[in-house]
């Protein structure tokens, strides 16, 4: 038996087929087509709550992608947020996928991808690089040491520096200060010479942005040959029209980062990457990222408008009508108990699952902590059975409730409401709960039924079961 089902291993161009048990191939196909009909850059977002499945869905729809002949960049923000500079970063992974590519079509000794025009990429990404960080931190630091060596001893004082500081900065104003107090000019000199550095390099930067653009256009329209050479369909059979293949840059986790760093990839993607054949995805949940917007510039702030401003178009997970939806998560749930091989009665966990309507993530723990005290089932009781069920999923969305349950004050408020349908199987879970803390008629149509499957305990109680519950806590 599993405590988990198994991670989906999905290939780079396995695609659909044999992972999707939810039939996303429809949807996928369709945003696939979607893509394709622009020149213009885009930038999507495929908006999902945390553990609803979107990441794994993602990385079918690149193994999609590649075999239909598009360049496709997977960058999992997550994973890559150790670093400061979310714009090396991205242009790394542009840089290895053309390595990538170059590789692979050098097997088939067919070179649609000059060397050469990879090595102007680089030179080209590194030269802005170098001009885009001299607007910051950078280029400071350089026009401060410049300005100490010239300029000899002064004090500033503090009124001075204030205004300098409300001008400059404080950082400018402290490298300012420094310059003045370690050198012999005048203020007004040391400000020239800043501003002077500040236009000098704003022009640099001017010419490193149009050059990288342009190199980064060339790159994708490379890499889509690259990329349709590799793909499974044949090149001589499309129509010359339907051989432009868009490079297509799919950011995942981008709410689970470092605050810091998602915003910063967002300003990159629209001010650095936005030209002609690059489009980008970006996986996330937007509820989530706007929180991560409020942290980091004020609960003032609408987080939701300020990001609207970073892409042009949202897609949602299909998740279709009622009937749709039952199917869907009861092809979740058997999935679950049979890859997990547990005894966990499917017919008594999923009408739950149907009823509180949870995250695939949420599916798998609330499994996962029914499972570790049913085991394999043998000598449990159903009733038993069904309490460990209903205690996994309180424990996994509703911890207050299961506190109550913890410290023998569930009362019978507490049960209707967490127990709040008819359906079958949850009012039965709804009359043992009743049962164990002792308001179940004596004329209960299950009251004989219980006290047989609860006589061999001494005093059956809720607090009892919830209590060997919480001696495991699943962190999945």
């Amino acid at each position: 038996m599993r405590l988990f089902p198994p991670e989906p291993v999905i290939g780079p161009r396995d695609g659909f087929n044999g992972h999707d048990i939810f039939g996303y191939a429809k949807f996928g196909e369709q945003l696939k087509d979607f893509y394709a009909k622009f020149d213009d850059p885009l930038v999507g977002v495929l908006d999902a709550p945390w553990g609803s499945g979107k990441s794994t869905f993602i990385k079918m729809w690149c193994g999609h992608m590649r075999n239909a002949g598009y360049p496709v960049i997977e960058f999992d923000a997550f994973k890559n947020d150790y670093t400061n500079d979310a714009f090396m970063a991205l242009v790394g992974e542009v840089f290895a996928k053309a390595e990538e590519y170059c590789n692979a079509v050098k097997e088939s000794e067919e070179s649609v991808l000059p060397e050469e025009l990879k090595s102007r990429l680089v030179e080209k990404g590194n030269k802005f690089y170098q001009a885009a960080r001299k607007r910051g931190v950078n280029f400071l630091k350089i026009t401060g040491n410049g300005i100490a060596k010239k300029l000899a001893g002064k004090v500033i004082g503090d009124e001075e520096f204030a205004q300098l500081k409300e001008e400059f900065g404080e950082f400018s104003a402290e490298l300012i200060k420094d310059g003045v107090e370690n050198g012999g000019k005048e203020i007004g000199t040391a400000i020239s010479d800043l501003i002077d550095s500040k236009f000098a390099i704003r022009s640099e930067e001017k010419r490193a942005f149009e050059d990288f653009s342009e190199q980064l256009s060339e790159i994708a329209k490379q890499l889509s040959m690259a990329a349709l050479r590799l793909g499974s369909v044949s090149v001589d059979s499309l129509d010359p029209n339907d051989t432009k293949r868009p490079l297509i840059f799919v950011i995942d986790e981008l709410d689970r980062c470092k605050p810091t760093f998602a915003l910063e990839l967002l300003e990159k993607i629209k001010h650095f990457f936005s030209v002609p054949n690059v489009h980008f995805l970006l996986v996330t949940n937007l509820d989530q990222l706007s929180k991560v917007v409020k942290c980091e510039y004020g609960s003032e702030i609408d987080g939701a408008t300020y990001l609207q401003k970073f892409y042009d178009v949202v897609f949602s997970l299909p998740n279709g009508n009622q009937a749709y939806q039952k199917e869907f998560y009861e092809t979740f749930c058997n999935y679950v108990i049979d890859t997990c091989d547990s005894t966990v009665p499917g017919n008594w966990f999923t009408p739950v699952v149907l009823s509180k309507q949870l995250s695939l993530r949420s599916i798998i723990k609330a499994h996962a902590y029914s499972a570790g005290f049913i085991g394999r089932g043998h000598g449990v009781a159903l009733s038993s059975k069904l309490v460990y069920i209903g205690l996994g999923f309180m424990k996994v969305i509703s911890p207050e409730v299961f506190a109550k349950a913890l410290e023998g004050s569930l009362e019978l408020v507490d049960i209707h409401s967490f127990f709040d349908s008819e359906e079958r199987s949850i009012d039965r879970m709804k009359s043992i709960f009743t049962y164990l803390i002792g308001e179940l008629p004596v004329e209960h149509e299950l009251r004989q039924a219980l006290d047989n499957d609860f006589f061999y305990y001494d005093c059956p109680s809720v607090e009892m079961f919830a209590q060997n519950m919480n001696q495991l806590r699943i962190t999945a």
